[in-house]
């Protein structure tokens, strides 16, 4: 019975985590396009170095940012999606790997 508690509990408690690695890179990706939305002299450097700022500030590994400006139906829309690795160790399980991404679009600012 405490086995299967404890797998259980376990369990619970990285589905969390896991949860909140995702939810930590999704408010990162926003942050950075909102920073294209309001300035369209934004680069990807900057979008990167803001992006990756947060996610080190929450202990999180550095993404791999992509960021770009089209044109659909004569309105510039901004892309940003990045994404992480970040390796997990369950106990009486194994070690895996998850890879994060998240992607958001906005118009483009003038």
């Amino acid at each position: 019975m405490s086995t299967a508690f404890l797998t259980l509990l376990f369990g619970a408690s990285y589905i969390g985590i896991m949860m909140w690695y995702r939810s930590s890179l999704q408010w990162a990706v926003e942050k950075g396009i909102r920073m294209a939305a309001i300035d369209k002299t934004t680069t990807q450097t900057q979008i990167t170095t803001a992006i990756n700022g947060y996610l080190t500030s929450v202990s999180l590994p550095n993404a791999t940012v992509a960021f770009n400006t089209a044109a659909y139906s004569g309105v510039q829309i901004s892309t940003v999606t990045a994404s992480f690795t970040k390796s997990v160790t369950m106990p009486f399980v194994s070690t895996f790997n998850l890879t994060y991404s998240s992607t958001a679009k906005i118009p483009a600012g003038n």
